[in-house]
């Protein structure tokens, strides 16, 4: 058996993806999970990549987010290039509903970095 450069714990989307990346960097991986690959957190978030609804403000975080969603369509092309399978991927967003002015400022803030109609955002 080769020598393990990398263990991964957690095969969920991003243990899988990051165990992938490594691997193709020329790492010797193991990726290790108590369950089934992908059937913890990465099944609840039934495959949406929200950027704009992980964060409550404009931030590194929220721009690490926005730079890996943009990362998706060239993802899903190799991954169909080498396995043949089309992910269906679906870039038209998320609709997001608000029940109270102070939930639209929240996310128009964290969502755009600024304030709406000159408004600060409401706690």
């Amino acid at each position: 058996m080769k020598s393990v450069e990398t263990i991964v714990v957690g095969a969920g989307v991003i243990g899988m993806m990051s165990a992938w990346q490594l691997a193709k960097a020329g790492q010797q991986v193991l990726l290790i999970d108590a369950n089934d690959l992908g059937q913890q957190a990465s099944r609840c978030a039934a495959g949406m990549i929200g950027a704009q609804l992980e964060v409550a403000e404009p931030g590194p975080f929220f721009t690490l987010c926005k730079e890996s969603r943009a990362m998706f369509p060239d993802l899903a092309e190799e991954l169909r290039s080498l396995t043949g399978i089309d992910i269906e991927l679906d870039t038209h967003g998320i609709l997001w509903l608000s029940t109270s002015e102070k939930e639209t400022l929240r996310f128009w803030n964290a969502r755009h970095g600024k304030t709406y109609k000159g408004q600060a955002v409401l706690g």
